[in-house]
């Protein structure tokens, strides 16, 4: 990466905090209300199997699994719009150029443009899987500190998109997302909010 990283964590972590910041009150909120709560549940089947979906074959997280009267709900807490802002643009050492815009850290826009039919996913797979482990304490002490979702890839007009829950991920994992869309034989990418 180029020295805009410093720029593009500067950028990114008050979208991290909005998300946060919504997943903690709605955890709050469940447990004033004498709910049991789940914080990051990892979805699963009726035989406890990690579900797993999509062209890429990933697994998934919710943002809370609330427990009332024997029944378990799981739920996706939305942040809001982002703070409307500039964009930048982080360039990596071989080339690869990453737009990023504001976005919703919950639900950001990836899309992908390359030259040849379709990019390598495997490295936007091995990043996935790496942050949706969880680095609990690392974080926040009260959540894992991992993605959530990666929805795609979908074939739009010329380029590939996906839909990104970062979930409580840090500011890192962003750098460290460009970094694998960067081997993929891509050209280039943006993130922003649809």
């Amino acid at each position: 990466m180029s020295p805009l990283d410093p720029a593009l964590s500067r950028m990114i972590e008050p979208l991290r905090e909005l998300a946060i910041g919504a997943i903690l009150d709605a955890l709050a909120h469940e447990l004033e209300a004498d709910a049991d709560v789940d914080p990051e549940p990892e979805l699963r089947d009726a035989a406890g199997v990690v579900v797993r979906s999509g062209p890429l074959n990933l697994p998934r997280r919710g943002d809370l699994a609330v427990t009332r009267d024997g029944r378990t709900l799981v739920r996706r807490i939305e942040s809001g719009p982002p703070p409307v802002g500039k964009s930048l643009v982080a360039q990596h050492s071989d080339g690869f150029e990453a737009e990023i815009l504001p976005f919703r850290w919950d639900a950001a826009e990836m899309t992908v443009f390359a030259k040849q039919e379709q990019p390598n996913w495997e490295p936007l797979r091995r990043w996935y899987l790496e942050w949706f482990q969880s680095r609990y304490s690392e974080v926040a002490p009260d959540l894992y500190g991992a993605v959530h979702s990666l929805d795609g890839p979908r074939r739009v007009a010329g380029s590939w998109a996906f839909t990104v829950d970062f979930g409580s991920a840090p500011a890192a994992c962003v750098i460290d997302l460009i970094s694998a869309m960067a081997k993929s034989g891509a050209e280039r990418m943006r993130i922003n909010y649809a």
